[in-house]
């Protein structure tokens, strides 16, 4: 084999990290791409020939390192387990690597689907061995819910943990928005992970959005999952937290809806006093006002669940500052408000009260207000 036949290798790459995205609920990732020859042995064209893979199986981060040699593919790849003491995989039983077909380019991504399955039957034992209760329950999960992983560890402080993670698809075709960067480990669904300290006999939850849903609902922490009670079967439990999370998303995109429509009609209303708009998100809007001479600029703030939470107006003084330097301003948010009012009415409503606190506004910018 010569040093012109490791592009191959890439080949192999290239087909791996198109698809492992649904071995795991969380996305492997690879990194740490790098030749491990000498340099003056391939007259400076470095060919990656060994790589890492990072994978997050329900909350535990398992890396494994994948070794080709650049100069005899035909032998195939080497794996090593780097962290996981208690996996060590019978490789003579993993068939795409006993018999290495080096003309197939999926043959790389067929040993790690194998390695990935026989990782996750090696949690699934020793969750059976540690806790059959748990484990059937898990065992009931797995037939409702496509992608449900375990695994099981030592914690100092607690002892043995069992970790379940399962995918919760929900359809938010209606939410338009580019997802942008997930992080280190991205996610297309939402993931409820739930930990099982079974020496504290506690069940902690933890959901985890993905980007395009975090920014939806407005931060990681927006969505907080349900107390797991004592004696309430696991499946039931995930139920009951996708049911959730599809109804509040469902209000979000309706709450959007009702955004837009009614900063568009106040833009239709009151074009001359519209200074500016959040055009994506549609939570906030910016006005210019003026009475009897003194100008002065309201925001208008759109909580993500608007219409059930009323606007909150922050009105903003175009001449005084307070103490801190900063633009005097005064927030109006309770106010008498209705959730049904339209669109229209809204805008009428929200001009009144504005003319309504102009003038007690101009008194307290001229009396506790710095220019």
């Amino acid at each position: 084999m010569t040093v012109q036949d490791c592009p191959s290798i890439q080949t192999y790459l290239r087909t791996l990290n198109r698809g492992i995205d649904e071995l795991c609920v969380k996305k492997i990732r690879i990194e740490n791409q790098f030749f491990g020859g000498a340099a003056d042995l391939v007259n400076g064209r470095k060919q990656s020939d060994i790589l890492t893979l990072l994978l997050c199986i329900a909350g535990e981060t398992v890396k494994w390192q994948i070794l080709f040699d650049a100069f005899n593919v035909d032998a195939g790849p080497d794996v090593l387990i780097l962290n996981s003491d208690d996996f060590d995989p019978e490789y003579e039983k993993i068939t795409s690597l006993a018999h290495w077909d080096k003309s197939n380019q999926h043959s790389l991504l067929k040993v790690i689907q194998e390695l990935v399955g026989a990782y996750k039957n090696h949690e699934r034992n020793k969750c059976k061995k540690l806790d059959a209760e748990i484990f059937k329950q898990i065992d009931t999960l797995s037939e409702f819910y496509e992608k449900v992983e375990l695994s099981v560890f030592n914690n100092e402080k607690t002892g043995k943990t069992i970790n379940v993670m399962i995918e919760i698809k929900l359809d938010i075709e209606n939410y338009h928005e580019e997802s942008g960067d997930g992080g280190d480990w991205t996610l297309d669904e939402p993931v409820l992970l739930i930990k099982y300290d079974l020496e504290q006999e506690r069940r902690s939850p933890i959901i985890y959005l993905p980007p395009l849903v975090e920014r939806m609902i407005g931060g990681r922490q927006t969505l907080t999952p349900p107390t797991f009670n004592d004696g309430q079967q696991l499946v039931h439990y995930v139920n009951h937290v996708r049911e959730q999370m599809i109804s509040y998303t469902n209000l979000l995109v309706e709450s959007k809806q009702k955004r837009m429509a009614f900063i568009q009609t106040f833009l239709a209303r009151l074009p001359g006093h519209m200074l500016e708009f959040d055009g994506t998100h549609f939570v906030k809007m910016s006005l210019l006002f003026s009475t009897c001479g003194f100008h002065y600029v309201v925001h208008v703030s759109l909580a993500r669940t608007f219409p059930r939470e009323q606007p909150i107006m922050t009105f903003e003084s175009a001449y005084h500052l307070n103490r801190r330097s900063q633009l005097f301003q005064m927030t109006c948010n309770n106010y008498p408000y209705n959730p049904r009012w339209t669109a229209s009415e809204l805008t009428d409503h929200i001009k009144l009260l504005i003319i309504e606190k102009a003038k007690l506004f101009k008194e307290k910018s001229l009396q506790q207000g710095i220019i």
